[in-house]
């Protein structure tokens, strides 16, 4: 079956008895357990968790695997205390980030429920236990399909192996084409330079009607109050007023977490408010000297997944 899994063009479904799916064919709900993340793979297996609630009744239970101390790396937030634990600011950014995943199946399926798991070893072991936690009739997977030696770090693989309920895996598809739009969720870095605010008016111009556009600056080490404050309202007074969108405004202290720089902490803030797009100001250096030091502005376009938005110095 692990075999076939590598090379199915198409979701595949290991059963050892037809007894549940025959039962939900009657109508009684289909217990389905879906591990899931921001990744195509994720997208994949939604689709086919998706397909089963259009054709019967279906329960959902979505793992996130968490590892603490990366997430809130990945997020800007304040370093676990332990390996396994999820503070109430990381559970609040990993459940937005899942619930945008699964919006479309949560609105078809007749239940939903979010487990974040934490974890230090591979994924596929709480996964299995967290199905088997839920009683789970099936338990959906993206695969890579991968072959050889490399599926030694495929999640699919081991769970085959593991899970002790029907399994499939879906392999992952090409994301279609999107067309251009306006943003819901813009992220704006400035440090108040004419191409930093030129950032954040092109954050303004990008955003769809009641959209949010997050405000970024970044400063080189801890401030007093008075000045954080200050700081906050010098960043909400570049949107002009009457615009119909919705404004927040960060301070980011560069090195919290430790090992952020200014493009960490702009991708940080756009992972954990869920972006959908990123502006930035480009600085005025050399080619030369850009290759050299890098800017921020290209570590953040390096390190981003999604589309970032450069403001250019006028030729």
């Amino acid at each position: 079956m692990d075999r076939l899994s590598a090379q199915c063009p198409v979701p595949m479904i290991g059963i050892s008895t037809t007894e549940r799916l025959t039962a939900w064919e009657g109508g009684t709900p289909l217990r389905v357990t879906v591990g899931v993340d921001a990744s195509p793979l994720a997208s994949a297996a939604l689709d086919l968790v998706e397909r089963l609630a259009r054709a019967g009744p279906v329960e959902l239970t979505a793992v996130r695997i968490v590892y603490p101390i990366a997430d809130c790396l990945r997020f800007g937030l304040p370093l676990p205390r332990t390996y396994f634990e999820i503070s109430a600011e990381l559970e609040a950014s990993l459940r937005r980030e899942v619930d945008a995943v699964i919006s479309r199946a949560r609105e078809l399926c007749t239940t939903t429920v979010v487990s974040l798991q934490a974890s230090l070893g591979r994924p596929a072991d709480p996964l299995v236990e967290a199905a088997a936690a839920a009683k789970a009739d099936l338990l959906v997977l993206g695969t890579h399909q991968r072959r050889a030696m490399s599926r030694l770090s495929s999640v699919s693989h081991h769970a085959l192996h593991l899970a002790q309920m029907a399994v499939a895996t879906v392999p992952a598809t090409k994301e279609p084409a999107q067309r251009a739009t306006r943003f819901n969720s813009v992220v704006a870095a400035t440090d108040f330079s004419q191409l930093g605010n030129r950032a954040v008016a092109l954050g303004c111009a990008a955003l769809r009607e009641g959209g949010t556009l997050h405000l970024v600056f970044v400063a080189p080490e801890q401030l007093p109050p008075a000045e954080q404050a200050a700081l906050l309202e010098r960043l909400r007074a570049l949107v002009p007023p009457g615009e119909s969108i919705r404004t927040e405004a960060e301070l980011r202290i560069r090195g919290a977490p430790p090992g952020s720089d200014e493009a960490a902490c702009i991708l940080q803030t756009s992972e954990r408010v869920g972006a959908d797009l990123i502006c930035v100001g480009a600085g005025g250096k050399s080619a030369l000297l850009s290759a050299l030091l890098g800017s921020v502005a290209s570590r953040v376009m390096a390190g981003a997944h999604v589309p970032v938005l450069v403001a250019r110095p006028a030729e």
